[in-house]
């Protein structure tokens, strides 16, 4: 949609540039005038293709902030059930479209999508009792290129299987609690 826009803003933007070209040819007719009239022609077509190009192409390795990583079970976590909880790193916005929207589809075609991503995205798979506590997980070497960090949780209810980004959390902490999970900003 915003392509769209680009595109029929630079048509009109074209057709003001003819305009003016116009004229200024009916103003003059020096070789000179028409050297500097194409390179201005040439340097916006570039521009254009620059601008574009930026508006389309997501930069790869520049989303996740995520340094470290808490889980926290409460003793009423998931109706009393052992919860299983993914975290899938991102390094391309091709994986990020092949995501399912919810844990649900997830945890369905889990291991399908893990075959079909690839050096795409890594995945951490936890299974956390209630009660537990994981003080640190141990995220991918190279987490620090991921573009997005999404979170599935396998809960009993519809409220926990949401799918969350975590990318702009620094040092995350996710409290288990009985119906969903609470993601919290951790102070070292």
């Amino acid at each position: 949609m915003r392509l769209k826009r680009v595109i029929k803003w630079v048509g009109q933007f074209f057709r003001c540039l003819a305009k003016r070209d116009e004229r200024i040819e009916e103003q003059t007719t020096h070789r000179y005038n028409r050297g500097a009239t194409l390179l201005c022609w040439l340097g916006l077509y570039l521009s254009i293709a620059l601008v574009a190009g930026c508006d389309v192409v997501q930069v790869e390795g520049q989303g996740s902030q995520l340094e470290s990583l808490q889980l926290v079970a409460l003793p009423e976590a998931n109706d009393q059930s052992s919860t299983a909880v993914d975290l899938v790193f991102i390094y391309s916005s091709r994986a990020a479209t092949l995501l399912p929207s919810d844990a649900g589809e997830w945890f369905a075609a889990r291991d399908a999508l893990k075959s079909i991503l690839g050096l795409q995205a890594d995945l951490v798979s936890l299974e956390i009792p209630p009660g537990d506590f994981v003080e640190e997980v141990d995220l991918p070497e190279r987490h620090r290129s991921a573009i997005d960090v999404v979170v599935y949780s396998n809960y009993l209810s519809q409220r926990g299987q949401q799918r969350v980004s975590v990318s702009g959390f620094h040092n995350l902490q996710l409290v288990l609690k009985k119906d969903h999970i609470e993601y919290l900003e951790v102070m070292e």
